[in-house]
């Protein structure tokens, strides 16, 4: 169980997802993405549901925990190239209270340590975008709903 510090004084950890946490990621993933989803798709609950089905992996997910409660999940892979950021998901109550910054750091050491770089994708209308500016994430490829960004490693970085 990994601990970090918080912008407001607080400790996060990770729990690893399993098959039991299903219906509660997909019940996140409609809080925290689906007004993005709705604006430029619609919101079908039923695609909704089977497109998360189909992609679905708890091995990949792990639950973001803060102050004993889970406030999001992250899914990210680690390749020879670089890390990837597939998902970050906050409930909305904990949103802009730094648990997504934190979870976010944590990769970029983890990236820092080997000298990689970290790439995310982000729908053009998802004000996480000035988060992942402000963590160093520069745009790379733009599409009509989509901006892919990345973070390249500090040159004699203190990680």
């Amino acid at each position: 169980m990994l601990e970090l510090n918080g912008e407001f004084g607080w400790m996060i950890h990770y729990r690893q997802a399993t098959e039991q946490d299903r219906e509660a990621l997909f019940e996140l993933h409609k809080l925290a993405l689906g007004p993005y989803i709705d604006q430029i798709f619609g919101w079908n609950e039923a695609v909704q549901k089977q497109f998360f089905n189909d992609r679905f992996d708890a091995n990949k997910l792990q639950w973001i925990v803060g102050n004993g409660l889970r406030v999001g999940v992250i899914a990210y892979q680690e390749r020879d190239t670089g890390f990837y950021l597939e998902s970050l998901e906050i409930y909305p109550a904990y949103q802009g209270k730094g648990y997504g910054s934190a979870a976010i750091q944590d990769i970029i050491q983890k990236a820092q340590r080997r000298s990689l770089p970290v790439e995310l994708q982000v729908f053009k209308i998802n004000p996480a975008i000035r988060l992942y500016r402000r963590l160093g994430f520069s745009v790379v490829n733009e599409s009509d709903r989509h901006i892919q960004m990345r973070r390249m490693p500090e040159v004699n970085s203190r990680f």
